[in-house]
């Protein structure tokens, strides 16, 4: 059963289960509203959109299995159909936890490893995976070019190490590398 909304189309299965179909998206199928239809049928205009909603979204950037995962969930879609659409935008590439770990890092310039590591398992990237590209970097290096920043906006020596310490790098070597510094 179908009833209309301001811009979406709500379809009630016989489980008692609601999804809600944009507007867009029914024109595209060519769905009716009056149109009545078992479950499967609907659970495979569900999997379409769940795929072209997901294609969308890693479109605009890189997004980690987890991310996509919640994103559908959070349009109420069935576990199932969320495992199924994953494994299919994995099995032709457009979904890769190794692609998101290269650009979130390229992303966050100022954050230490040590803080990386935590965001991207709070992403749902295991310690296996992120170890690689996290021992790639160079940690003074970053820490030298966030100083020399720091210091062409007239912080104090106590402000940087101070701003690069909250952001996760060691107090030590923060201080080593301000002292070899020639300003």
């Amino acid at each position: 059963m179908y009833t209309k909304k301001s811009g979406v189309i709500t379809v009630y299965k016989s489980d008692g289960s609601v999804f809600l179909f944009p507007k867009l998206f029914v024109k595209l199928y060519k769905l009716d509203k009056n149109m009545f239809a078992s479950d499967d049928i609907i659970d495979k205009y569900i999997y379409k959109y769940s795929y072209y909603y997901s294609l969308n979204c890693l479109s605009r950037r890189e997004h980690s299995k987890l991310e996509l995962k919640n994103k559908l969930r959070l349009k109420n879609i069935s576990n199932d159909i969320i495992d199924k659409t994953l494994e299919d935008l994995i099995a032709n590439n457009y979904l890769s936890n190794d692609r998101f770990i290269e650009s979130f890092i390229r992303s966050k310039k100022e954050k230490s490893k040590k803080e990386l590591f935590v965001l991207l398992q709070s992403k749902g990237i295991g310690y296996k995976e992120c170890e690689k590209e996290i021992n790639n970097i160079d940690e003074k290096e970053r820490i030298e070019k966030l100083i020399i920043k720091k210091i062409k906006s007239k912080k104090t020596k106590e402000q940087i190490i101070r701003y690069l310490v909250s952001k996760g790098f060691n107090y030590y070597e923060v201080e080593k590398i301000y002292n070899n510094i020639k300003v």
